[in-house]
């Protein structure tokens, strides 16, 4: 018998059974040291002003991302988009001594906090 696994975010509507593995909420990481970070902070108009990297699933089909609703009803909806790429675990990498921003698991941005690309 063949079973496949997905383990991926809520809100894509995978066919099959779904179950919560664990839970965990979304952050922005930029580069250390990154001029627009305010104490350690962004805002919206900094999130505006930013070109954004951003995972695209083919999994989730033409389907809105729960991160894009949000989004946009944040007036974030127009933001740039410059790289795009296939794995969550990615993004901290892309985004690592540029000037861009990404979202990503909190869990996963602790992680890299002390991987050299920051």
């Amino acid at each position: 018998m063949r079973r496949d696994l997905i383990v991926g975010p809520l809100g894509y509507d995978f066919p099959g059974r779904t179950q919560p593995v664990f839970t965990d909420h979304l952050v922005c990481v930029v580069a250390r040291g990154h001029p627009r970070l305010t104490d350690g902070a962004l805002g919206l108009d900094d999130l505006r002003a930013l070109p954004h990297v951003v995972g695209r699933f083919t999994a989730a089909g033409s389907r809105r991302r729960p991160l894009e609703v949000t989004m946009e009803q944040q007036g974030l909806a127009d933001r740039t988009v410059l790289v795009q790429v296939t794995s969550l675990l990615t993004l901290p990498f892309a985004v690592g001594g540029t000037g861009m921003c990404a979202f990503v698991p909190s869990r996963l941005a602790r992680r890299c906090l002390d991987i050299s690309i920051w």
